[in-house]
């Protein structure tokens, strides 16, 4: 979020990660936008612009994550696997997958756990 440019260059990625992989069903993989470095400050985009790029560019949603203070690494995964689990069930989730609305995570980590 501090860099604009790795900010349009998320475009491209998922553009590429669509182009190469889909779901047996034809959808696109579900796939969350990262919104790292949320520590810091200033952030070169708004939560507004991430929140609009997220749903323009179907990701499946957005998630605030600091791998440097742990903030929602673990969480950010677990509902990446939920929603790829739920798409590959076929339980009539799929539709929301590419929703890009942001995700609220409450969860934290225990204190002075990392993933490393």
């Amino acid at each position: 979020v501090t860099n604009a440019s790795t900010f349009s260059n998320s475009q491209k990625w998922k553009q590429d990660l669509d182009s190469k992989l889909v779901l047996p069903d034809g959808s696109p993989v579900p796939c969350l936008l990262l919104a790292n470095k949320c520590d810091l400050s200033p952030w070169a985009v708004t939560r507004e612009e991430i929140d609009r790029f997220s749903k323009e560019n179907g990701f499946s949603g957005w998630v605030e994550t600091s791998v440097k203070e742990n903030k929602n690494i673990n969480e950010s995964m677990r509902v990446l696997i939920e929603k790829m689990m739920s798409s590959s069930t076929g339980d009539g989730n799929s539709s929301s997958a590419g929703s890009g609305d942001y995700i609220n995570i409450k969860e934290t980590s225990p204190p002075g756990w990392a993933c490393c």
